[in-house]
């Protein structure tokens, strides 16, 4: 009924790398695609990193969310991949290196309870199976 707009729930910043494929990506910056494959994260040149964007998730979460939502509110939040690959990671305690792995479905729908200031992920099995398969190939 309220609609709010909010630049935490943005997309990673992919800076000089929006719009490049993974190959031309890696042809004008290997020193980041070389490090991507030891497990640092490095930002995005000109952009962020899966680090920035799980500050603006916290950000989100405690000074916009928490505050304003009662245990019987009901709230959709319309966001990212990488937003859900933070939030997803975290509250499901994955390893912060492997949030890459985690696979988000376009435009699917995650429930998530608010109860006594804490989130917890309400997820279908199945759709927990779909996000986490990657983690154990």
């Amino acid at each position: 009924k309220k609609l709010i707009i909010n630049k935490n729930l943005n997309e990673i910043n992919y800076g000089k790398a929006e719009g490049l494929t993974l190959e031309k990506y890696t042809k004008k910056f290997p020193e980041k695609v070389y490090f991507w494959k030891k497990s640092i994260d490095v930002r995005f040149p000109g952009g962020e990193n899966t680090k920035d964007v799980k500050k603006r998730v916290f950000k989100f979460i405690t000074k916009k969310f928490n505050k304003k939502v009662n245990e019987v509110d009901k709230v959709l939040v319309v966001t990212h991949n990488v937003f859900l690959r933070c939030l997803i990671g975290h509250f499901l305690k994955i390893n912060f290196k492997d949030y890459f792995k985690l696979n988000i479905p376009h435009m699917k729908n995650f429930d998530f309870i608010f109860k006594k200031n804490n989130i917890y992920p309400n997820f279908k099995r199945a759709d927990l199976r779909r996000i986490l398969y990657k983690l154990y190939d």
